[in-house]
């Protein structure tokens, strides 16, 4: 059989196909991905075999470290998701996830980007606490690669005349999320992180998180539920106002409890940077 005069583009095009395809290699030669650019009995003749190994078996360990780095990359963004599900049952549903969701961009950073939706999609016991989990550690890694904002200032604050306050709106930092969970993912995730014992049963209990990035660091903090709500009023362009009443309605019974701890919640928020900036509505 001749060869026909294939380029190193063509070449490499094949080959990254045959690599990233997420079936075992056999089928990879012959997927469409492939044949689209190399007939296999051309790739056949051009593939040539080493001293230990056939063509096919060359290109299979190729394979093998492509999906292995996937796996790692997986891994630096889900540490407790794989502490939970254990390294041979984590392995096996990163080769499933990338088989759903190749990766197609230039950087790993966005491969896990679908990763707690694909947990929504599978059989565990513990699905919902899983995916509350990956959720909280995709929001940490994505947290991680935003620019650090301006903070606002103490001066800033108090500069702010008092009849206005419940007229502000306060702007929170770009790396700056809020999660509301069903499970203390926070609490497990800070075990696995600081190598502590993590829980044997995972029990319901309802958490409250912010997760932002202040000097270059991210950090975690847990909030009472209504704190929570009032964050969530600000960082929907709420003013202070309209956000204390939302919270207010939602927590009548408790008020007299919680007005006392708004000023603290407020002092802690400003000391960790929670904000960039304040408008005043006229």
């Amino acid at each position: 059989m001749q060869i026909p005069q294939i380029s190193l583009e063509q070449f490499q095009q094949w080959m990254k196909a045959v690599i990233s395809y997420p079936g075992n290699n056999d089928d990879a030669w012959t997927s469409p991905e492939a044949t689209a650019i190399l007939p296999t009995t051309i790739a056949e003749a051009i593939v040539l075999p080493s001293k230990t190994l056939t063509p096919k078996e060359r290109m299979q360990a190729y394979q093998y470290a492509y999906f292995a780095r996937l796996e790692e990359a997986l891994t630096s963004d889900y540490e407790a998701v794989k502490h939970f599900l254990g390294d041979e049952e984590f392995e096996e549903v990163s080769r499933r996830y990338f088989e759903q969701y190749p990766s197609k961009s230039y950087t790993l950073n966005v491969a896990g980007a679908h990763f707690p939706e694909f947990l929504g999609t599978l059989p565990y016991k513990k699905r919902d606490f899983l995916v509350e989990l990956a959720r909280l550690e995709y929001t940490i890694s994505t947290i991680m690669d935003v620019e650090e904002s301006p903070v606002l200032s103490a001066e800033s604050i108090a500069a702010i005349p008092t009849d206005k306050w419940d007229s502000v709106k306060l702007i929170p930092i770009a790396g700056f999320a809020l999660l509301a969970n069903e499970y203390p993912v926070n609490s497990y995730f800070g075990a696995v992180l600081g190598n502590k014992p993590v829980p044997k049963v995972i029990r319901r209990r309802k958490e409250y998180i912010v997760v932002f990035r202040n000097e270059y660091l991210t950090w975690r903090m847990s909030v009472e539920h209504p704190a929570f709500v009032i964050l969530s009023g600000l960082v929907s362009g709420k003013t202070l106002g309209e956000s204390l009443a939302q919270m207010g309605e939602q927590f009548r019974e408790e008020i007299s409890v919680i007005e006392p701890k708004i000023s603290e919640w407020f002092q802690s928020w400003i000391e960790n940077g929670f904000f960039q900036g304040v408008e005043i509505v006229w």
